[in-house]
């Protein structure tokens, strides 16, 4: 087993430093909101993510920057993710990760992912480095700005040591 996967936080009481954008987002997604998560790399978005989601006994949906992300091939993932109903669960996610990954040629992928988000009653949660982009300036219109802020060096360093 990787040492990451041994030692992923498993409840969102796990992730350190951040606990008010946590409580953010846990708000967020019991009100059935959809959010833009932003901030630097490693300081635990996704992973809060997905710790808030299996706290609220929901299911996750993820497109990450490995998925094609143009305007058919989104629509090709959404719509049955969107339209079918949680087996079990009592509601359902869909997560964008590193939406900054959009290049070029996912033309028009964006776009139908805010169709898909207007038009359904799933919570959706995008996570990015920096908001400021002006590619996001809908999708900021549309969803909750959650930031994830820089993490203390010596909270890390604590932790490291219970885990030694």
């Amino acid at each position: 087993m990787l040492l990451v996967e041994k030692y992923k936080p498993r409840n969102s009481g796990e992730i350190i430093g951040q606990e008010k954008a946590v409580n953010e987002l846990r708000t967020a997604l019991k009100n059935k909101e959809s959010c833009l998560v932003y901030g630097g790399v490693g300081n635990g978005k996704t992973s809060s993510v997905y710790t808030v989601v299996n706290e609220l006994g929901y299911e996750v949906f993820e497109l990450n920057s490995s998925d094609s992300r143009g305007k058919e091939a989104v629509n090709n993932l959404l719509s049955g993710a969107v339209e079918q109903a949680s087996l079990f669960s009592k509601g359902k996610v869909i997560l964008v990760d590193d939406v900054d990954a959009l290049s070029g040629n996912d033309r028009g992928g964006l776009q139908e992912i805010i169709s898909f988000m207007n038009k359904s009653n799933v919570s959706f949660v995008f996570t990015c480095y920096d908001a400021d982009n002006e590619k996001f300036k809908q999708l900021k219109k549309e969803c909750r700005l959650i930031e994830f802020g820089k993490v203390d060096s010596l909270r890390i360093f604590n932790h490291l040591k219970i885990i030694c």
